[in-house]
């Protein structure tokens, strides 16, 4: 028995499979699973409720020096939850529109989580972005969502570089951790655009010049995410 079925009527595009959904949702329409719980953020919320503001949540293992990792540290539900909240805040103020879409080109670390709550908080669709099938595709997916904003580790950044100047609606870069010194300087940035770091937007976002942002709660149909396969010819299918 399928998990899944074809959403009914759904208009056949050539060369494309129509999009699925459970087979439990014959109708096509999406339920929350329980009352007042309609997006990813009321999910984290009623789990915070349920955990408590201070038990762990997020964890991660540091890396020492020579680069081995060390004991797990951890966030609680309510570090989580302002960190989010200050980044999604400090996006929204440069400029980024609730419902667009911001990419994130990093492997799995802290950061990662920590942009995509702060998507959830302020309705940000989530675009992760990866480059195994090389540059283009990459490119590809930069140019096809319309995303103005990249959140990204350091060492995704000589990819980056390379594509930035085809890409003239990302104007604004966010680096994980500290921006290395050979992507510092201003004359290889495209002219009108900006690279900072997420700590000077989580900065900006928690700062009362102007003052924190309101939370955008998506609804129960707004997309949330954009995840993008290989596919099995041609580009890749978001």
């Amino acid at each position: 028995m399928s998990c899944s079925i074809e959403v009914p009527g759904a208009p056949a595009i050539p060369g494309e499979t129509k999009p699925r959904i459970a087979a439990t949702k014959e109708d096509g329409q999406l339920t929350a699973n329980r009352e007042g719980v309609n997006n990813m953020h009321d999910n984290f919320l009623r789990g915070m409720e349920l955990a408590g503001k201070d038990a762990a949540c997020l964890g991660y293992r540091p890396f020492d020096a020579d680069g081995k990792p060390g004991p797990y540290s951890w966030m609680t539900f309510g570090e989580l939850n302002q960190a989010a909240t200050d980044v999604g805040s400090g996006i929204a103020k440069l400029g980024v529109a609730h419902k667009s879409c911001i990419g994130i080109f990093s492997p799995n670390r802290i950061e990662w989580s920590i942009v995509e709550h702060a998507s959830y908080i302020y309705n940000f669709i989530t675009v992760p972005m990866y480059d195994t099938l090389g540059i283009d595709a990459v490119k590809y997916m930069a140019v096809e969502t319309e995303m103005t904003l990249i959140a990204i580790a350091p060492e995704k950044l000589s990819i980056l570089f390379e594509l930035w100047p085809t890409l003239p609606l990302v104007k604004t870069v966010v680096v994980f951790g500290q921006i290395p010194a050979e992507y510092a300087d201003s004359m290889n940035i495209p002219e009108g655009a900006r690279l900072i770091t997420l700590d000077d937007v989580k900065a900006l976002g928690a700062t009362d010049a102007p003052a924190p942002l309101p939370e955008t709660p998506a609804a129960v149909n707004d997309p949330c995410t954009i995840c993008y396969t290989s596919g099995t010819t041609g580009t890749p299918k978001g």
